[in-house]
């Protein structure tokens, strides 16, 4: 049994880009949707990012968990983004693979150069998981209802 969130009124989007139905949790699986043209830059680097997401679940060994990061996080987070923000070439912003409230590291261990569209939408919906909500597969799916 799985419960879609993310739920708004089902003609707008959020203030953060999510769509009505933008995400689903299945157990232990996080599903979102792609919700930008398929083949577009968009679209490439969502796919590109939960594919390197399920490889960090993998090597935390197998489960992650959506935290609320303590005072000291946020600033090894906030300053590890300024540190890096020159490698990310124009218009990209630094993303960490997977968000650090997601259960990734403050300082990660892999990051990717983002289109901001991609890292906000991703951003909007870890913000939107409960917080001790723990999974073992991301996947990044065009429709929500196999999830």
């Amino acid at each position: 049994f799985g419960v879609a969130i993310g739920h708004q009124r089902d003609d707008v989007c959020n203030g953060m880009g999510l769509e009505p139905e933008a995400y689903k949790i299945n157990g232990k699986t996080l599903c979102i949707k792609d919700k930008f043209p398929s083949g577009s830059p968009e679209s490439k680097e969502l796919q590109e990012f939960g594919k390197r997401w399920q490889k960090q679940i993998d090597a935390n060994g197998g489960s992650m968990t959506r935290r609320q990061l303590s005072a000291q996080e946020q600033r090894d987070s906030n300053n590890w983004k300024k540190s890096v923000r020159c490698q990310c070439g124009p218009n990209k912003v630094a993303g960490h693979v997977p968000d650090a409230a997601a259960g990734g590291s403050a300082i990660p261990k892999d990051w990717m150069a983002q289109l901001p569209s991609t890292n906000s939408y991703v951003g909007g919906i870890v913000s939107k998981l409960p917080i001790g909500y723990s999974y073992d597969t991301v996947k990044i799916v065009s429709s929500l209802g196999g999830c």
